[in-house]
């Protein structure tokens, strides 16, 4: 294996994830981030003419739409930003020879999947997003197994940590509990994989540093501690950490046939040289040290 830096580009670099994936893969490798600003995923033009001036070695691609099923034109969003900019990344990815293309995917795309959610569980989203992801993974194993490309596909669990925003559990509680704002949930009884963002780092950069060859596959990968951990125990310690927080547990309802457990497996892939990744973070220290951030943002 060589020791050589490898130059990086990461789309979404703006984002929560993609800013954080930018610093740490900073050291030892070259890394280029992407904004929308940078590149439109979806203008082919443009994008084509990005990675012919930057050459990179991997391309890492987490920009998409965040947009809420309930907002308007969420669909149209997801369709643009999620399987049309996905198209024309592996297409141009694999015209310019880029050597490793790494997605985000979504457990999203396996919907209301009850337990242990496993490499073979069958996708059957139930959101725009993850149709949107579902639709887009289809044509990555498609390009995976028609141009001998190395691709892999990281569907994550519930990641949370600092600097998160958005209508995500964990940031909106957190945010809530900090601003002491009236905040509802429903019983809090579903069991849900909850992810610290350092872990998902952790098996970014091991991936990369591996610099694995094609497989002319798309390679699956779910993440995750796979330790179920009740909703409400969550919302408890939350609570319990910050005096201002308003919880009002079990005032709303919980979405029909909504599955009790949903957990990543304990072996995260099949590929055996990245099983070798565990998640290491306790679910109580993430969430504090996300509360700390949160209250640090309040002063």
């Amino acid at each position: 294996m060589s020791n050589e830096p490898l130059h990086v580009v990461v789309t979404g670099a703006q984002g929560w994830l993609g800013s954080r994936v930018v610093e740490r893969l900073s050291k030892p490798h070259k890394v280029t981030g992407l904004a929308r600003s940078d590149v439109d995923c979806t203008d082919e033009a443009h994008l084509r003419s990005v990675l012919a001036s930057l050459q990179p070695d991997i391309l890492l691609h987490l920009a998409g739409s965040t947009r809420h099923r309930s907002e308007l034109n969420a669909m149209d969003a997801h369709w643009r930003d999620g399987v049309v900019a996905t198209k024309n990344v592996l297409e141009v990815a694999s015209a310019a020879r880029v050597g490793h293309v790494i997605l985000a995917g979504s457990m999203e795309e396996l919907g209301d999947a009850p337990g242990v959610l496993t490499l073979d569980t069958p996708a059957k989203p139930l959101t725009e997003y993850g149709l949107s992801k579902s639709i887009a993974r289809e044509f990555s194993d498609f390009i995976a197994r028609t141009r001998e490309a190395r691709i892999d596909w990281f569907r994550p669990c519930a990641v949370y940590g600092p600097g998160q925003r958005g209508n995500m559990l964990v940031p909106t509680a957190c945010e809530a509990a900090v601003r002491g704002t009236p905040a509802r949930f429903t019983d809090g009884r579903q069991q849900r994989d909850f992810l610290f963002v350092d872990d998902l780092l952790r098996w970014v950069e091991l991936l990369i540093d591996l610099r694995p060859t094609a497989t002319g596959r798309l390679n699956l990968h779910h993440l995750g501690t796979g330790r179920a951990v009740a909703v409400r125990d969550v919302l408890e310690f939350i609570a319990s950490s910050v005096p201002t927080a308003r919880f009002e547990i079990g005032a709303l309802a919980r979405r029909p046939q909504e599955p009790d457990v949903q957990i990543a497996p304990e072996l995260s892939t099949d590929d055996p040289a990245i099983a070798v990744w565990r998640a290491e973070v306790p679910w109580e220290i993430g969430i504090k040290k996300t509360l700390d951030w949160w209250i640090g943002q309040s002063r």
